[in-house]
């Protein structure tokens, strides 16, 4: 069975119990807010077989767009360029992972 939680704001503990169970994580520009440390610490967790990205749109615009007053999916680069420097990958790396599980989850 498929399960993500969705918009994770969640602690690095709870992540692992997750992915424990083989479920998924998918993050929003949450991640990239100064006060975010358990989020960052999650993404860090996270293995990128078990992670997708989101926007959330219309709302948790990721740094440093946040005073553009809505989000939408063309700010996702910018959640998914912080968490690939977080994690030490490539973008190009991060994105293909995240892509894939995405449509491996909804069997697209």
């Amino acid at each position: 069975k498929n399960v993500v939680f969705h918009c994770f704001t969640g602690t690095a503990d709870q992540a692992e119990l997750i992915i424990e169970k083989g479920w998924y994580i998918s993050f929003t520009g949450v991640v990239t807010f100064k006060s975010a440390n358990d989020v960052r610490e999650s993404a860090k967790a996270t293995p990128l077989e078990r992670m997708m990205l989101e926007t959330d749109c219309p709302y948790m615009t990721p740094a440093p767009m946040r005073k553009q007053k809505i989000n939408e999916p063309a700010l996702l680069v910018h959640t998914a360029k912080f968490i690939a420097d977080l994690k030490g990958v490539t973008l190009e790396q991060l994105a293909s992972k995240t892509v894939g599980n995405s449509l491996c989850f909804f069997a697209i």
